[in-house]
């Protein structure tokens, strides 16, 4: 009896512990927790912010892939190679800690909260659709 009853423990653990950390959950959860605690009057902030980062992940990668194609397509003749690397590499860097920033103070700021998500996948976007119009 007891290993079911440490199976048990464990599996009741870590379902407290996905709720407690939002960004543990599943899409469809993130909703019913934000329904859940809006139908209650609790703060939904967290859970929010957790749906928005799910919902905006593809649009970041893709931003990401835009900004990392004029530097992959650069002409290997042209010398500078250690350059563009390490231009590379800070852009992606800065976009790793925008977006760690916004998230971190998104919920301080007034304004729609999709709108904050979304702006570093915005700004590095047009950022790599700029360097590859220039290429």
């Amino acid at each position: 009896a007891r290993p079911a009853f440490r199976r048990f423990a464990h599996a009741v653990a870590s379902r407290l512990q996905s709720v407690s950390k939002p960004r543990m959950l599943a899409i469809g959860d993130l909703v019913g927790m934000i329904e859940l605690l809006g139908a209650n009057e609790l703060d939904t902030g967290q859970y929010r912010q957790a749906l928005w980062n799910r919902l905006f992940f593809p649009l970041n990668v893709l931003a990401m892939i835009l900004v990392s194609l004029p530097f992959a397509f650069r002409g290997g003749r042209q010398g500078g190679r250690g350059l563009s690397t390490f231009v590379g590499l800070s852009l992606g860097l800065m976009f790793f800690v925008i977006s760690r920033l916004i998230k971190g103070t998104a919920m301080l700021w007034p304004g729609p909260l999709w709108l904050l998500m979304i702006l570093p996948a915005l700004f590095f976007g047009v950022l790599g659709l700029l360097l590859l119009r220039r290429l």
